[in-house]
């Protein structure tokens, strides 16, 4: 049977840095790899982010794994049939929790012969943790969204803490005692996703057998989850971008992570992730954004100049859908002004999630 782990964990965390590092090591050790992304919008950055990383690449769109489960095995199965592949990596929203009574129990009950389910982890952001869990942290999100945070640790196998180099070892032991104190039932797992530190740790442990006793679901408000949810916005675009003289791709991205980062500081509103992508043929750079204080970075460069390219735009911030449609639009604008460049938009959603309403629950 085909492994299919499922990483779960809060907006910026670094899922997808974690998936392009897993499938790296996955392939390395000569196995074949499938990639299943899922978000609330349409124009997925993840998505393509993979692809132009060189891995198949699906999507689950308008709605989270477990709302659209259906959708999820019928693109999993359309992976891997395509692709026979040894591992299906699947990432979900990352304001979705109450995955395994959702996702995890009904995929074992459903289609208990096509995958073998690795232990369900979910991956954290140091800097949030410390925020949220710590007496002395800054509280930057609500604590309704908060509350689908914590959730998302109490139903994981293990929690894996990513971006430890950007941690004194004080820091991490600080962080690890937080988390073992708060969550002791949970293992965890330290790492960077960016720099390969520990990932065999987390490597090995998906790949390992032991999870079924740890699967537990923990009571959820779904009122107070959805009032969470409603709390952030989404912001999704994708734009075609016309210069008159070839621009530095790499360049060009951080100008309007910079724009984005001081238009939301200016609002006075709270980012939970923003996802930049910029691509011109074959060349593609990225641009992450994220919470609590941390300077935009390229994710991927492109080391390439073009006249025209093609823009995604994945904005996720604790406002409300018109206030982040304003920002987003007022930094669009100033960006293209600042390149001599046209821009046309051909698609543009911003919205909260809804509701969530699981396809099937199996606490």
């Amino acid at each position: 049977m085909t492994r299919l782990n499922l990483l779960g964990g809060f907006l910026g965390s670094g899922k997808t840095t974690t998936f392009l590092r897993l499938a790296h090591d996955f392939v390395r050790r000569g196995k074949r790899v499938g990639i299943l992304t899922n978000d609330q919008g349409k124009d997925l950055v993840d998505t393509e982010l993979f692809r132009v990383s060189g891995y198949d690449a699906q999507d689950v769109r308008g709605g989270c794994f477990c709302c659209r489960l259906d959708d999820f095995i019928r693109e999993a199965e359309a992976l891997t049939t395509k692709l026979k592949p040894d591992f299906l990596l699947a990432e979900p929203v990352g304001s979705c929790t109450d995955l395994v009574a959702t996702v995890v129990r009904p995929l074992r009950r459903l289609r208990p012969n096509d995958f073998d389910i690795g232990p369900f982890t979910v991956v954290v952001d140091p800097i949030r943790v410390r925020n949220v869990l710590s007496p002395q942290g800054k509280a930057t999100l609500s604590e309704k969204v908060t509350y689908i945070y914590k959730l998302q640790q109490m139903e994981a196998s293990a929690i894996a803490v990513n971006k430890i180099d950007l941690l004194s070892s004080e820091e991490l032991s600080q962080i690890t005692n937080l988390l073992q104190s708060q969550f002791p039932r949970q293992r965890t797992l330290r790492y960077s996703a960016r720099t390969g530190q520990g990932f065999d740790d987390v490597a090995n442990w998906l790949l390992g057998r032991n999870s079924e006793a740890a699967l537990e679901s923990p009571e959820i408000d779904y009122d107070l989850y959805a009032a969470g949810e409603a709390e952030l916005a989404w912001f999704d675009s994708s734009l075609k971008i016309c210069a008159a003289q070839p621009i530095d791709m790499d360049e060009a991205l951080l100008k309007l992570g910079s724009l984005v980062e001081r238009g939301v500081s200016v609002a006075q509103v709270e980012i939970a992730h923003v996802k930049l992508f910029l691509r011109a043929g074959e060349r593609a750079c990225s641009l992450s954004i994220v919470g609590g204080g941390s300077r935009p970075e390229l994710s991927r460069k492109a080391g390439a100049r073009a006249v025209s390219f093609h823009l995604l735009v994945n904005a996720r911030v604790a406002t409300r859908p018109d206030t982040l449609k304003g920002i987003m639009e007022h930094c669009l604008g100033l960006w293209a002004d600042m390149l001599d460049a046209s821009a046309s938009l051909p698609s543009v959603a911003s919205f909260s999630p809804p509701r969530p309403v699981p396809a099937y629950r199996m606490s």
